[in-house]
């Protein structure tokens, strides 16, 4: 049988090996909210279950490893909160990602009969880190889109969106609700609208791409 291993990556993080070296969960094996952790390569992002501020409710989570005060950069269950710490995060046989308490059972993801079940590029929370993909695919019909938190204490989806319009000239939305708030004008090649041209910097390099292919 395929294993199958779930993907939490940002840039050049991809969890590997075995659970015992702490940044690989293989099928089967539990995470469990007693402090056990995941931490991805090099150490700059850990998995995890945390409540945020000021809030009982119990998440799981990637955040900076190496941050003092904790800053979740996503969530799985941001819509489905666990309410006490008896939760357990696993992965079945079949490659779908499970939160478990001693109440109830949500399943997230499904197999794919790929190397992987499911990975969280593609289902973004708030934040945009270095590797994610902001956009949309014109043959799939997928989004890749920011949604906001409901609040600083509350991850549930909130209100504001970011997200690249799919008709005529690409470019980005900032919607609340189904108004739009903001736009930064069409891309002609080198900039948006009137913005000056993306730059490489040193924390991340930009690449804007149009294309009628997955290339």
């Amino acid at each position: 049988m395929q294993l199958v291993v779930i993907i939490f990556c940002f840039s050049l993080i991809f969890f590997h090996n075995s659970l015992a070296t702490d940044d690989t969960i293989r099928p089967n094996q539990t995470l469990l909210d007693t402090g056990q952790t995941l931490v991805s390569v090099g150490e700059t992002f850990e998995l995890g279950f945390f409540s945020p501020p000021n809030s009982i409710n119990r998440y799981v989570g990637i955040w900076f490893k190496n941050v003092t005060n904790l800053t979740a950069v996503w969530v799985v269950n941001r819509d489905r909160p666990l309410t006490d710490s008896s939760g357990v995060f696993k992965i079945t046989e079949t490659g779908n990602i499970v939160i478990l308490n001693n109440k109830s059972r949500t399943p997230f993801g499904d197999g794919s009969g790929e190397n992987y079940a499911w990975q969280s590029f593609d289902n973004p929370c708030d934040s945009l880190i270095a590797g994610m993909k902001l956009g949309w695919d014109s043959i799939t019909g997928q989004s890749w889109k920011l949604t906001s938190w409901s609040s600083s204490q509350d991850p549930s989806t909130g209100i504001f969106t970011y997200e690249q319009h799919p008709g005529g000239l690409p470019q980005a939305l900032l919607r609340r609700g189904a108004d739009i708030v903001y736009r930064n004008g069409p891309w002609d090649g080198f900039r948006t609208g009137g913005d000056p041209p993306l730059q490489d910097n040193l924390v991340f390099k930009p690449k804007y791409v149009v294309s009628e292919t997955h290339d």
